[in-house]
């Protein structure tokens, strides 16, 4: 029996369960979710017994309403990621706890770095080094042997896709000038930014946050007005936390450069606005960023708003 989320939340549905469950939430027959077939055709469907085709499957969405992203959301695609989001979740919530730090550290050890890895694996890999490893002896940092080949892996592609731009959004300040160029001449400007889902839109958010950071650091103002300008040329493409954050570190690098307290207001502001809207994590990043900038700290702030967003 199908059972709900709200009843057991660590049940996970395969794509077959995930269509009975909707179509029984919406109370809809099945003769309804596939033309030119009968009911018991679509039968071997939801048990299993018949093999489901992509175009099939979009024709059932659409007859139950319900977009592919979010359909995907439902149901386990035996996705490694997914350990991580649940314990980077966990660890959102309680930072202190544990239990949560020793299955992190256990999860950690099991992922073997190597160019064969899976991208996911890499990205898991790579976000528990750098959110972690200054805050836990068990985590070393990210060796500069496992930098380089990351660095490598990334040069050769000709097109980013979500995985990509995670582990770049978590690298970025850990590469020099002179391969942040050449990386980000292929990240930049994002090739087919309409067909891009929310979560790699955050990690591309992340991507450009981190990188303008990375430069304000080095005192590169030029760098830094260089690829603001850049990112705003897709800004029709993202939401309004990102068109926020562009304007935030805009006067950032103002502020950093002359003081004008004008440019303070106004980042002040927009942290003020995100926790109105709620988004608290991408306000408490930027809060952090500013008082790490002004106080003059090396230690970087890595914002990591998507590795806590269940919805990769």
């Amino acid at each position: 029996m199908i059972q709900s989320k709200e009843k057991r939340n660590d049940f996970i549905l395969n794509i077959q369960e995930t269509l009975l469950y909707i179509r029984k939430k919406k109370e809809l027959p099945q003769r309804k979710l596939l033309k030119y077939v009968d009911a018991s055709v679509y039968s071997k469907i939801e048990s299993g017994r018949k093999n489901l085709t992509f175009s099939e499957l979009l024709e059932i969405l659409t007859n139950l309403s319900i977009p592919l992203d979010e359909f995907s959301k439902y149901f386990d695609n035996n996705s490694i990621g997914k350990t991580m989001r649940s314990l980077l979740e966990a660890y959102k919530m309680t930072p202190n706890d544990r239990v949560i730090k020793e299955k992190i550290i256990l999860y950690f050890n099991q992922l073997n770095f190597s160019r064969d890895m899976s991208l996911e694996a890499l990205s898991d890999y790579i976000v528990i080094k750098t959110l972690f490893s200054n805050k836990w002896t068990e985590v070393p940092e990210v060796l500069e042997k496992e930098l380089t080949e990351t660095f490598t892996l990334l040069k050769e592609k000709e097109y980013y896709f979500h995985y990509d731009y995670a582990i770049l959004s978590n690298t970025i300040y850990l590469f020099n000038d002179e391969q942040i160029e050449i990386l980000m001449k292929k990240a930049f400007p994002v090739k087919d930014m309409q067909y891009r889902n929310a979560a790699t839109k955050e990690f591309i958010t992340n991507l450009i946050c981190n990188l303008i950071t990375t430069f304000i650091r080095k005192e590169e103002y030029k760098k830094c007005t260089y690829y603001i300008n850049l990112a705003k040329k897709e800004r029709e493409n993202y939401d309004l936390p990102y068109k926020i954050m562009l304007k935030f570190l805009e006067n950032m690098v103002a502020y950093v450069q002359t003081k004008d307290q004008k440019s303070k207001e106004e980042l002040e502001m927009a942290i003020n606005f995100l926790n109105s809207v709620e988004e608290h994590e991408l306000a408490n990043a930027l809060q952090l960023e500013l008082e790490n900038i002004l106080s003059t700290d090396t230690e970087p702030i890595v914002i990591l708003r998507n590795h806590f967003n269940k919805q990769y």
